[in-house]
């Protein structure tokens, strides 16, 4: 992850990742919630960062969160660019309405997972459960 100015300088690992889709209707068209909670740890750092200071921790989670929403947006547009409905969203819309389902499935990868506008909402929680840190980190202190 990037961290200021710094690419590339914080390195995380993802140990647990849980994601829900949900279905709201506007206008007779569906909206896809995505949810994701992601919980990882620290596993390097290639810059000067206080990991023991709470406020620099919730900083990094909000970074990680923004990273997994541009990710999963990109990712997205990707599968509606090739008309592949990698994310099941099609079967997360029968679960929710069948009745409305039967109306979009009969050409649903081919034109209406492209077509239909389906509207990403990413919610990403990021929980930072360790550091990795035993002491004060060495490049805390550029004074040294």
């Amino acid at each position: 992850m990037d961290w200021e100015n710094h690419k590339k300088a914080i390195a995380l690992q993802t140990i647990r990742a849980k994601s829900k889709l949900d279905v709201k209707w506007k206008h007779g068209r569906p909206i896809i919630l995505i949810n994701i909670e992601t919980e990882g740890n620290i596993n390097g750092v290639n810059v000067s960062v206080d990991l023991r200071d709470p406020q620099v921790i919730q900083k990094i989670e909000s970074l990680w969160e923004k990273q997994i929403e541009q990710e999963v947006i990109k990712t997205v547009k990707r599968a509606k660019k090739d008309k592949s409905d990698i994310f099941r969203f099609g079967r997360t819309i029968y679960e929710h309405s069948p009745k409305k389902w039967k109306e979009l499935k009969g050409d649903w990868n081919v034109k209406g997972f492209t077509e239909v506008d389906v509207d990403v909402n990413v919610n990403a929680n990021a929980f930072i459960r360790r550091t990795g840190l035993r002491n004060q980190p060495f490049l805390s202190n550029p004074n040294r």
